[in-house]
């Protein structure tokens, strides 16, 4: 159950991202690049320290990899934004949940240990992927508006890393021990996604100098940078210990409840499915319970 902790930490961390960014609005681009600065200052002496106990990744799949990752997450996430711009992001988050159940089945095609585990126990493996689907239903109905074959165009890509990412995530993250691995992970995107922004600006200069190390984008990178920081690392410890990444998404889609949450606690105008909220919770408690170990 270790890995549902995790992946409730994560999924915690994750919501505080865009409400701190509701609070503060601070230029984007800038704030991105702050965010990986923190995590390149936490992480050196921390990947440090736990490689001299442990041993420092050795294989060059797994760096090769990770940036692999993180150059397509990078660009999936301008397609992300994008569409949110395009179509409303309440659009957006209705397609993306249906990702996991792509997930829960093609991890099958490469855990054939875990696939004879499920077939042996078929009530239970019936029971989770009902409950499964049921919370990916729940989660499609989080906000109300209709979806366009349009916002699909724009957003297959989006939704096809969402579906195969995990799967690829957690081959990577097997390449290295499991106590260094998240990281290691975590630490060579940060650099990458650090170098890639900073030469993008020294050549184009997308953000004005002065608010691109202004106080606010730099403030808020810091705050955001921490909770991404955490957020990332402790979804790849639940995606280690988990024997399939679906239940990890699943967990992570109820991040929208927590916003919801703070919405409504604040004050903030809310136009969420409340019962919906409550129903993807339940879903994604039953799936911790029922999970086949």
């Amino acid at each position: 159950m270790i890995w549902s902790l995790f992946a409730t930490a994560s999924m915690l961390t994750g919501a505080a991202q865009p409400i701190l960014q509701q609070v503060f609005q601070a230029n984007s681009f800038a704030m991105i690049f702050w965010m990986r600065i923190v995590t390149l200052v936490c992480m050196v002496p921390t990947f440090i320290y736990m490689g001299l106990q442990h041993g420092f990744p050795n294989n060059p799949w797994f760096y090769g990899g990770t940036l692999l990752i993180a150059a397509v997450a990078t660009f999936t996430d301008v397609l992300f934004f994008n569409a949110v711009k395009k179509h409303g992001a309440a659009v957006v988050t209705r397609l993306l949940p249906g990702t996991a159940l792509i997930t829960f089945l093609v991890w099958f095609m490469v855990d054939h240990a875990l696939l004879a585990k499920y077939l042996a126990a078929p009530y239970q493996s019936v029971l989770i992927c009902l409950v499964l689907m049921t919370g990916v239903f729940f989660a499609t109905r989080l906000k109300n508006c209709a979806v366009s074959m349009a916002a699909f165009k724009d957003l297959w890509i989006v939704l096809a890393f969402g579906a195969i990412g995990p799967v690829i995530i957690k081959h990577i993250l097997s390449l290295a021990d499991e106590k260094i691995a998240p990281y290691g992970y975590v630490l060579t995107q940060a650099a990458f996604v650090a170098t890639v922004f900073l030469i993008y600006q020294l050549w184009k200069k997308p953000t004005p100098t002065a608010e691109f190390v202004g106080q606010l984008a730099i403030k808020t990178g810091i705050l955001i940078g921490i909770a991404s920081m955490i957020s990332i690392t402790t979804r790849a410890f639940a995606v280690i210990y988990v024997d399939n990444p679906a239940y990890v998404s699943m967990i992570l889609f109820t991040a929208p409840v927590a916003v919801s949450l703070y919405d409504r606690l604040t004050g903030r105008p809310d136009d969420s499915n409340q019962w919906a909220g409550f129903g993807l919770i339940a879903c994604a408690i039953l799936l911790a319970v029922l999970k086949i170990s």
